[in-house]
């Protein structure tokens, strides 16, 4: 599991949504998740995605900062194990830095999981 992996959750009583990860591991082992909903059903356009931009998206869709959730991967394996996680095409690079800038700049996005977005963006590379 690595930034930018996608997957469709399929929880129990939800509704299925493209879910992104957008972080690095942290060290208490847990990424930051974002989702995907329709344009029309979202006040915050802090990041669009259009049909093409990835292969589940259909029509034009945002990045639901408002439910950017930090989840363990202890989690993740454990949805993978129930069969509730579906992967789906990784995004790619641009999209990643599209959606990570939105997390910063939203005002839906929950401070903590802005810092660390900011963290890991200005975190020099190996």
């Amino acid at each position: 599991m690595k930034t930018g992996d996608t997957c469709v959750l399929r929880l129990p009583n939800k509704i299925p949504h493209l879910w992104i990860i957008i972080s690095d591991p942290t060290p208490n082992n847990e990424v930051v998740i974002v989702n995907v909903t329709t344009a029309d059903l979202s006040v915050d356009t802090s990041c669009t995605i259009k049909r093409g931009d990835h292969p589940f998206i259909k029509h034009e869709s945002v990045i639901a900062y408002h439910y950017a959730r930090l989840i363990s991967v202890n989690k993740i394996t454990e949805w993978k194990t129930k069969h509730y996680y579906e992967s789906w095409t990784s995004v790619k690079y641009l999209l990643l830095k599209r959606i990570q800038q939105g997390a910063i700049d939203s005002e839906y996005t929950p401070q903590k999981i802005q810092g660390i977005i900011i963290k890991q963006m200005n975190k020099p590379k190996k």
